[in-house]
């Protein structure tokens, strides 16, 4: 790129320059990561395996629009280390197909392609992790306010509201809905106080729980009027759920408003304000992972 200095410069250059050096045709790079905008996804169409003394695993591929697939793939066994292969093809609507010849007694019981989202493709939503970010960065967050919480800490829950929609774009929810609502929604209020919140944390198992005056959050155990805690979950397919719930409404009006500053995480415990736990919950699931039978 020498003859290039103090000129105008293209990705175009870059392209001729890259594949002068290298000496392969580099067209289908830069029009996945340059000239396309957004990117494909990947579709695991068929999976299987052939028993055998050397078994074979089969698997097909398929992309949503034309693509040249650099994907790894887990082919993981009763025991031992998984086996790594890899998939360098071009990807198109019509499923594509590829085996591997496996070690005498290996037993594969599940196939990931892609496990680590190393791959140049779209996720999936079952893939993305439940955190603060897909509640906050909603076109619209249904706020559903505790029917069951004293007078105080329902004044403090509508404070937390109020801040929030001077950031974000909510819709307050007065009075507990029979059900969960479809989309973002922002569930105010502990077990005791908002049946849906209830509902939510008993799925989310010890990871996030609050048990009389005992609160937890990612192992980590706080008791006493400080504790705040929230814990987030997927509401369906494309939805998400977030409980907040706080001992006292000193401890929410301390907590409540560095929420938004922690959007990465799925899960965020306090004590009297300070952050002394957080993380993510659940384990992502992935159509691109298949059990095989």
């Amino acid at each position: 790129m020498k003859e290039r200095t103090g000129r105008p410069t293209a990705w175009r250059h870059f392209r001729r320059a890259f594949e002068e050096e290298s000496g392969a045709d580099l067209g289908w790079f830069f029009e996945a990561w340059v000239v396309r905008p957004g990117a494909p996804a990947i579709r695991l169409d068929e999976v299987g395996v052939v028993e055998g003394a050397e078994p074979v695993v089969r698997l097909a591929l398929s992309a949503t629009s034309p693509v040249r697939a650099l994907l790894p793939v887990e082919i993981r066994l009763a025991e031992g280390p998984p086996i790594r292969r890899c998939v360098d093809a071009v990807l198109g609507p019509e499923p594509t197909g590829f085996e591997w010849l496996l070690p005498a007694g290996a037993r594969p019981v599940a196939v990931a392609v892609d496990p680590d989202a190393d791959a140049m493709r779209a996720l999936d939503p079952e893939e993305v992790p439940a955190t603060l970010r897909l509640a906050f960065g909603a076109e619209r967050l249904r706020v559903v306010l505790p029917a069951g919480a004293s007078e105080e800490m329902a004044a403090a829950y509508r404070r937390l509201a109020d801040g929030l929609g001077e950031r974000l774009a909510i819709e307050v929810v007065a009075g507990e809905p029979g059900s969960l609502p479809e989309g973002a929604v922002l569930l105010l209020g502990g077990p005791a106080e908002n049946a849906l919140s209830r509902a939510v944390l008993r799925g989310l198992g010890p990871g996030a729980s609050i048990e009389g005056a005992t609160w937890r959050g990612g192992g980590v155990e706080v008791a006493g009027d400080g504790a705040a805690l929230v814990a987030c979950a997927r509401n369906g397919r494309d939805g998400i759920v977030v409980v907040v719930a706080a001992a006292t409404p000193a401890a929410l009006d301390a907590a409540g408003p560095k929420l938004v500053h922690y959007g990465t995480y799925g899960y965020l415990l306090f004590d009297a304000g300070r952050n002394v736990a957080k993380g993510v919950l659940d384990s992502p699931a992935s159509p691109l992972v298949r059990t095989l039978e």
